[in-house]
C-alpha cells in the first residue's frame, strides 16, 4: 500500500472516530430497530454493528454509517457513505447511488423513520478541521 493510500485511510479512520465521539454509538442495531420511538438524541451504527444486524438487508450496499436522529417528534435515519473527495470515482457514482437507493427500498419497512441517503466527501483540507474538532473534544472532556 502506498503512503498516500495509507494517509487517506488514516484520515478517514480519524474522521470516523471523531464522528462517533460526538454521538451515542448503538451497541445492538437489532434491539435499537425494535424500538418504535427512540430518545431525542443522535445515535450512530457503524459498519461493525451493521454487519451483525439481522433485521436489515445490506446485500449490494456497504454504507459507512447509519445515523438516527430524533428531534421535535420526528425520527430520521441518514444512510451515510464517506468518500475521499480526491479519489471519488465519478464513473461509479451512479452505481453507488443506485445501491444506496436499493438499500433504502429493501429496508424501508424495518425503519420507522424518514430515510435519506448521503454521500459525504472529504478532501485534503479536512486535516485542519480534524485538528480543530479534536481540540474541542479534548476541552469538553476536561470540563
Amino acid at each position: 500500500m502506498s503512503r498516500v493510500q495509507s494517509a487517506m485511510i488514516s484520515t478517514e479512520t480519524e474522521l470516523e472516530r471523531i464522528i462517533k465521539g460526538q454521538v451515542s454509538v448503538i451497541d445492538d442495531l437489532d434491539a435499537f430497530l425494535a424500538q418504535e420511538i427512540m430518545q431525542d438524541r443522535v445515535f450512530i451504527a457503524d459498519k461493525q454493528k451493521m454487519k451483525k444486524c439481522e433485521t436489515l438487508d445490506f446485500a449490494g450496499s456497504d454504507p459507512d454509517f447509519l445515523i438516527f436522529k430524533r428531534r421535535r417528534r420526528k425520527q430520521q435515519c441518514h444512510v451515510v457513505e464517506l468518500k475521499d473527495g480526491d479519489t471519488f470515482d465519478t464513473k461509479k457514482a451512479a452505481a453507488e447511488h443506485r445501491a444506496m437507493r436499493d438499500f433504502i427500498s429493501r429496508n424501508g419497512q424495518h425503519l420507522p423513520y424518514v430515510v435519506r441517503a448521503h454521500f459525504c466527501c472529504s478532501t485534503k483540507t479536512i486535516d485542519p478541521l480534524l485538528s480543530v474538532a479534536s481540540r474541542r473534544r479534548s476541552r469538553l472532556k476536561k470540563q
